[in-house]
């Protein structure tokens, strides 16, 4: 994980196997100050639902400083994919990647969503700060039996991605359990003076 200083290993392991007890062995040989060692979770997508109804737009919801307008802000996202043919992202700067393990089942809904209402740039249609550079990692695919899922090296990789590209700001759409590698990649996101917001339920 270049942009971040650090170095991420992912390790199969058998199911019967005590997270605790691996911790434990693996702090003892590399010491407690210089690793964090737990699960590859899984995290759930925001759900949002379509809606024949036409809603507020973001710039009507909220008052936003005159300038944003213009503003070339850097803005890094972590969502489902987006779709960049959408009409609403025809002038729009967007550059993704994806961080799954198969792009093909990558679901396109909420971070179409999300991301139009932060940097949409179309005639018919502003988002919050169009004139700005969009990053959108997506890290959600499609699981037969558990829907739309992000593990936790997914997410760390995205981050990374991120801070790489020098973000000013990253927004989060996900719902998921404490993980002590997530933590510590925030925490490092945080030490580069890149401030993280996530959406608490939906």
């Amino acid at each position: 994980l270049e942009g971040l200083g650090l170095q991420l290993a992912e390790v199969s392991a058998p199911a019967s196997f005590d997270i605790s007890e691996v911790r434990e062995g693996v702090l003892d040989v590399v010491g407690s100050d210089l690793a964090q060692v737990d699960i590859n979770h899984l995290y759930t997508a925001g759900v949002a639902t379509p809606s024949s109804e036409s809603g507020y737009s973001p710039r009507d919801a909220m008052s936003f400083p005159e300038d944003t307008d213009t503003l070339g802000l850097r803005i890094g996202m972590i969502d489902t994919a987006v779709d960049v043919a959408h009409p609403a992202f025809s002038g729009s700067h967007l550059q993704t990647q994806h961080f799954g393990s198969d792009a093909s089942k990558s679901p396109q809904f909420h971070g179409t969503a999300i991301a139009s209402m932060l940097s949409a740039q179309s005639a018919e249609y502003s988002g919050i700060a169009p004139a700005s550079h969009l990053f959108a990692a997506s890290v959600f695919e499609r699981d037969g039996d558990r829907g739309e899922v992000a593990s936790t090296a997914s997410l760390v990789k995205a981050l990374d991605w991120l801070a790489r590209e020098q973000v000013e700001v990253i927004n989060i759409s996900l719902a998921g359990p404490p993980n002590r590698l997530l933590e510590a990649v925030l925490n490092r996101v945080h030490e580069r003076g890149i401030p993280v917001l996530a959406a608490a339920g939906n």
